[in-house]
């Protein structure tokens, strides 16, 4: 079976993911992140594999239910034509179940409020090696 429209999946997930267009959220599952859509929805996780110390990443849909209609993993995209010695949809859903993460614990949200709040503030900045920066 081709796997060109999973393909053509993480690719525009991890786009829009990365413009913040999707709301992910925690799921249930530890190391899990979903998002819903009209259709139904899609997790992605990273799943340990007991022989290997990195995870295999997965994404699964599932219908309007509940039901659990499809998984596959970063490891079945690479096999599916593999023309490279190079896993790229490692990389590429990796770099999903991050951004996922990210977004879905408000990271970024958080940061961005720090930083801020340590722009505003008076608070006397260390330059290198932690003297007093200039003003």
């Amino acid at each position: 079976m081709s796997m060109e429209k999973q393909k053509r999946l993480v690719d525009r997930l991890l786009a829009m993911t990365l413009t913040g267009e999707l709301g992910w959220k925690a799921a249930e599952r530890d190391k899990t992140f979903q998002v819903s859509f009209g259709a139904g929805s899609l997790s992605v996780g990273a799943v340990s594999q007991s022989h290997l110390s990195i995870p295999d990443y997965e994404i699964s849909l599932y219908k309007a239910d509940g039901t659990e209609v499809e998984t596959f993993t970063d490891s079945e995209l690479y096999e599916d034509g593999r023309a490279s010695g190079t896993n790229v949809w490692r990389k590429k859903m990796h770099d999903l179940h991050e951004y996922a993460r990210r977004t879905a614990l408000g990271a970024e949200e958080i940061l961005n409020s720090i930083l801020n709040e340590i722009d505003a503030s008076n608070v006397v900045r260390l330059g290198p090696g932690g003297g007093q920066a200039p003003k």
